[in-house]
């Protein structure tokens, strides 16, 4: 890849819960939000943000881990 070409994006699926975006963290399958991990440590699963009524929205974001969450297919 060289500075003018596009990193690969995939479909994953992130949550959306009161406004707050929570995505896929890019080496293991847990969900983060705003501020990881500078100023949030917080670490969600996806059944976590389900039960509380996050929404799934399927996002193209760049290629995560083989540990991460799963690609949308």
């Amino acid at each position: 890849m060289n500075q003018n070409s596009w990193a690969e994006r995939r479909t994953y699926i992130a949550y959306a819960l009161k406004g707050v975006t929570y995505l896929p963290h890019y080496t293991k399958p847990v969900y983060v939000g705003p501020g990881y991990p500078e100023h949030n440590l917080r670490e969600y699963t996806a059944g976590e943000l389900e039960a509380a009524g996050a929404q799934q929205i399927p996002t193209a974001l760049f290629v995560r881990g083989p540990k991460a969450a799963k690609e949308v297919e």
